[in-house]
């Protein structure tokens, strides 16, 4: 049965492959080092901020990371969520333009990214401590790195904002910190199911920190317009189609067809 499904995913494979090569590419910006997006692999994320490196990341996350907003103040269609890829984006050490501002040109030309800003209300998960509770362990650098898997999560040198921003994206709702911590901290917290009380409980473990519901106005990315091309929607659709094959396989083809 394994094999009967593998041959059914090559074939709907090269049908695939063939739409990609038959697409033109818009190339990616000088300033970056090393960039390209194939078909996605896994789960795991590595985001610094030099750089980022995805096994299978949405372009809700990548339009999160280009504009620095969480993704649960980004309003746009559903599919933004569904659609991933993996995504290797390392800028040049003596570039003059940041990560942030490179993402942005990407989104602009790969899939005609408008975007604009506007206040809304938003229902809140609140990050707070109470008195002298939280067991945090400062960092020394400030050179923020933070690694994603599902349910667990490393961050190097990262503020309680950056906690906070991590915490939404597996609640889906807006977390705002009020913690009136300052600094750079190193955290790695792990739980079983993207819940509000399994995550309160790790956060209350781990590192000693409480969240509660609430009601805040807040900033909104309002997502005006976006279309994702044929050249992604095929390679999202490879991901797809690779999605059982064994690893080896699905690294090899996701390389061998990435856009650059």
């Amino acid at each position: 049965m394994r094999n009967a499904v593998i041959v059914l995913g090559l074939i709907g494979v090269l049908g695939v492959i063939g739409s990609v090569v038959a697409i033109r590419v818009p190339r990616a910006s000088s300033g970056w080092q090393e960039f390209a997006v194939g078909a996605a692999t896994g789960g795991n994320t590595n985001i610094g901020l030099a750089a980022i490196r995805s096994e299978g990341i949405s372009v809700r996350s990548l339009i999160s990371v280009a504009y620095a907003i969480p993704q649960t103040r980004i309003v746009g269609p559903d599919w933004l969520g569904y659609y991933r890829y993996s995504v290797i984006a390392v800028v040049r050490p003596e570039g003059a333009e940041s990560m942030r501002s490179l993402l942005q040109q990407e989104l602009a030309n790969r899939m005609k990214l408008r975007v604009r800003e506007e206040e809304r209300d938003f229902d809140v998960f609140v990050l707070h401590a109470k008195g002298k509770r939280a067991r945090l362990t400062r960092a020394e650098r400030r050179d923020t790195n933070i690694e994603v898997h599902p349910g667990e999560m490393r961050a190097r040198e990262a503020t309680m904002s950056d906690l906070a921003n991590v915490l939404q994206d597996a609640l889906g709702k807006a977390v705002v910190d009020e913690t009136a911590i300052d600094g750079w901290y190193n955290f790695e917290l792990k739980w079983s199911e993207n819940t509000g009380p399994v995550v309160a409980a790790a956060l209350e473990s781990g590192l000693g920190l409480q969240f509660e519901p609430g009601r805040r106005r807040l900033t909104a990315l309002i997502v005006d317009h976006v279309e994702v091309g044929k050249e992604l929607w095929a390679i999202a659709k490879l991901g797809l189609l690779t999605n059982r094959m064994p690893n080896s396989w699905r690294f090899g083809i996701s390389r061998a067809m990435a856009a650059h």
